[in-house]
């Protein structure tokens, strides 16, 4: 009895690991192609915040110019436009410098816009009528976009 139930129990649990194994289309990640060449894998690394940027609530957007050797590893990011925080563009750079994309033919370069926001958003499970300000939080976004 004993052993039937061990393997129904390990029957059960291979199905689900099989099942678990090819993600629906709803939990897939998007590939990204930037202007034709794509990431190896679509979670890059995000910039790490600066403690001070953090502290001091520093915003900015500014551009990164990327260059990446056929092999898809890129050897060199520069600033193109300044975010106006020194700490906000090496945090930008940091990261990407560490993409990598599917290897090509030739090496190639293109612009990373970036951004660095604070927003605003209320609570929606508390509600704090003594104090209308503490019904807010404030999240950090990074966002990137991709032109040539």
């Amino acid at each position: 009895m004993n052993l039937i139930l061990l393997l129904i129990v390990s029957f059960g649990a291979l199905a689900l690991s099989v099942a678990r194994a090819e993600p629906s289309p709803t939990e897939r990640k998007p590939d990204l192609n930037i202007d034709g060449h794509r990431l190896r894998s679509p979670d890059q690394p995000k910039p790490r915040w600066p403690k001070e940027a953090i502290a001091d609530r520093w915003t900015g957007d500014g551009i990164i110019e990327l260059h990446v050797h056929a092999d898809g590893v890129v050897y060199d990011a520069q600033v193109s436009k300044s975010s106006g925080h020194e700490l906000l563009d090496r945090a930008a750079l940091q990261a990407f410098r560490q993409w990598r994309f599917q290897p090509e033919a030739a090496d190639f370069a293109f612009k990373v816009p970036f951004k660095f926001e604070f927003l605003e958003r209320p609570f929606t499970n508390r509600p704090n009528l003594t104090n209308p300000s503490a019904d807010r939080y404030v999240a950090r976004k990074f966002v990137y976009e991709f032109s040539s």
